[in-house]
């Protein structure tokens, strides 16, 4: 069973800051797709920042030890390596059809399933706010999406192909954030941190044109 830790204050403050950070993202990331494909940009994304944490555990000794690996840990692991693996290489292969608001306002759907997840595994609470919320953001998907009717049904075109690749981020994002929850039972967030982002350095490796 999932436990609150309590610090609803920082885990908030922590909340905000990503949404400011993922709607810097596209917008840098578009520029970079300009000279780079999506599968490298990803490899750099993962194989950098999980060195970095590597070294810093290893600085402070704090290493993934054997007796964390138990029961159904490694599996859990390998689940949400795949799932943000996917998450980061479908989300740029989709915004390089698309211009990032179209894709920002797509990959919304990614917390919205979290918040389904949450409530369905976790059992968590949902009030009439989170309701209202919810309800919000689906209306104003259709808003948006209003003008683009024509354009979603008109076959497999380039548009059509980047919102799927966006809806499939949205998704496995969601996988992942419901197993890192899990996770945080057998590992710290920074090393499952570490983890996750080597094993997608690894995963794009030869996917990936470094020269």
């Amino acid at each position: 069973m999932h436990l609150v830790s309590g610090r609803t204050t920082l885990g908030l403050s922590l909340a905000l800051l990503t949404t400011v950070l993922w709607g810097v993202l596209p917008i840098a990331l578009k520029d970079v797709l300009a000279v780079m494909d999506p599968f490298t940009i990803t490899f750099y994304r993962f194989f950098s920042s999980g060195l970095l944490l590597l070294l810093w555990l290893m600085c402070r000794k704090g290493l993934p030890v054997k007796r964390q690996f138990k029961g159904w840990g490694p599996v859990l692991l390998l689940v949400g390596c795949l799932g943000l693996a996917f998450n980061y290489g479908s989300y740029l292969v989709g915004l390089e059809l698309l211009e990032p608001k179209t894709a920002q306002v797509v990959i919304q759907l990614a917390p919205f399933l979290l918040l389904l997840g949450s409530v369905w595994f976790f059992k968590e609470s949902f009030s009439f706010l989170q309701s209202l919320g919810a309800l919000s953001l689906l209306v104003g998907l259709v808003f948006f999406f209003n003008q683009r009717v024509d354009s979603l049904l008109a076959g497999l075109g380039q548009y059509t192909v980047g919102v799927l690749w966006i809806i499939f981020a949205a998704v496995t994002w969601a996988v992942y954030a419901l197993i890192h929850k899990l996770l945080l039972k057998h590992f710290t967030s920074v090393q499952l941190m570490m983890m996750i982002n080597l094993f997608g350095g690894i995963f794009f490796w030869e996917l990936a044109t470094p020269e």
